[in-house]
């Protein structure tokens, strides 16, 4: 073969190298959002009936009450007063928690695949597990339960009209109307997946922050959720705090589970070597 032969063909290679890189580094997150797609249906799937949502509401406000936690009502009052926190809260719950998750993912995937395993596995288990609490404890969100307990729905009455982000926001929202029938679970409430997120996200990438700053809007980004579920009637604060429970065990358990995968993989290497006879 010539030196001219192999110059045209070294290009070709390169390319379908490139490719396949390419194919095996979008696999992951193409499979993550296709189990996003699932989870996504199915939680559309298992909504519950008004009454039995409003009850558990109930249930949730009792205990609440019994440890000294229901305040949303004086958070929410407290916030209607500056209604740039409000706008920031709407904001912030609409749409910072479908931008985190891939953000995170795609930084860990470049910079530690094996953070990544964790962080994707810890991921999938709190989608999983929030599915089954839809089902067996569906629960009415504050701005849909009737009475004392009734929280004003924010996205409906400020600040999203006049902004630039109106339509988007809007369409995010569409779980946030009365009118509950249709591609959304209203009472998805416990746990708070936009908690659950927000922790997740800030607990899978605080291995790599160096940053104090980053370290910093780690630390904030969920009390800053936490704060703008409750502000918007989306949450009760225990949701919240479930939320960000599941997803500190979620990841716990998904570290343990690729330690021991590890582990298991070196004793299987370990032990296809030859024995040396003495």
């Amino acid at each position: 073969m010539t030196t001219a032969t192999l110059s045209s063909t070294r290009p070709v290679a390169e390319h379908r190298g490139s490719a396949a890189r390419a194919r095996s580094a979008l696999q992951p997150l193409v499979v993550l959002l296709w189990c996003y797609a699932l989870y996504d249906i199915l939680r559309t799937s298992v909504t519950g009936s008004l009454a039995t949502a409003v009850t558990n509401a109930g249930r949730i406000t009792s205990l609440e009450h019994a440890l000294g936690l229901d305040i949303e009502g004086t958070i929410q009052r407290a916030a209607l007063h500056v209604p740039w926190l409000v706008d920031a809260c709407n904001y912030c719950y609409s749409l910072t928690h479908l931008l985190a998750p891939p953000i995170v993912l795609v930084v860990l995937y470049v910079k530690a695949p094996a953070r990544f395993r964790v962080a994707r596995n810890a991921l999938l288990a709190l989608l999983a597990l929030a599915l089954l609490c839809f089902w067996l404890f569906p629960v009415a969100p504050p701005r849909l339960v009737p009475g004392p307990s009734h929280l004003a729905d924010t996205s409906q009455s400020l600040g999203l009209d006049h902004t630039p982000l109106a339509g988007l926001v809007a369409a995010k929202n569409e779980s946030a109307t009365p009118t509950w029938a249709g591609s959304t679970n209203p009472f998805a409430a416990m746990p708070s997946l936009h908690v659950g997120w927000a922790v997740w996200a800030s607990l899978a990438l605080w291995p790599l922050l160096r940053r104090r700053w980053m370290r910093l809007v780690a630390l904030i980004y969920p009390a800053a959720m936490l704060l703008s579920v409750v502000v918007t009637g989306n949450h009760w604060l225990l949701d919240g705090l479930a939320g960000a429970v599941l997803a500190a065990v979620t990841l716990a358990a998904a570290a343990a589970w690729e330690r021991h995968r590890r582990v298991a993989s070196r004793d299987r290497w370990l032990a296809r070597l030859p024995v040396a006879s003495v």
